[in-house]
């Protein structure tokens, strides 16, 4: 889909979903497609680097030294990020993200939210 359709579609299954849990996989979406959602997951070699809400990503990936610059398209920088796109090769800032992430808060806050819909315990760390 290009971004027009995409954030279309998007927003009928938003107003559709009200008071359910909808699972998307976006490929590289844009600011007003990003911004659309409530939640969002960051994956990295099959482990969570953030599963939380837009402000929360902005408040973890901050307190991890990445700020996103005012002009830049948070979901690509934080994607960049925990891809290791423009880092050293011998940097593994994905594992280093996602290993910060299973120790926060953020990880037992989410952990919490979905017992509360699922019924089912969560056992990550």
């Amino acid at each position: 889909l290009d971004s027009s359709a995409a954030f279309r579609v998007i927003q009928s299954i938003r107003t559709a979903a009200r008071d359910s849990i909808v699972l998307c996989s976006i490929h590289q979406p844009g600011v007003s497609l990003y911004n659309l959602f409530t939640s969002v997951v960051f994956l990295a070699e099959g482990r969570t680097a953030f599963f939380g809400g837009l402000e929360e990503a902005r408040d973890f990936f901050h307190t991890q030294g990445f700020t996103c610059p005012y002009d830049f398209d948070e979901a690509e920088y934080y994607i960049n990020i925990i891809s290791n796109h423009h880092f050293k090769a011998d940097e593994n800032i994905s594992e280093k993200i996602c290993d910060a992430y299973a120790q926060s808060s953020f990880a037992d806050i989410s952990d919490k939210i979905l017992e509360n819909s699922t019924g089912f315990e969560i056992k990550s760390h």
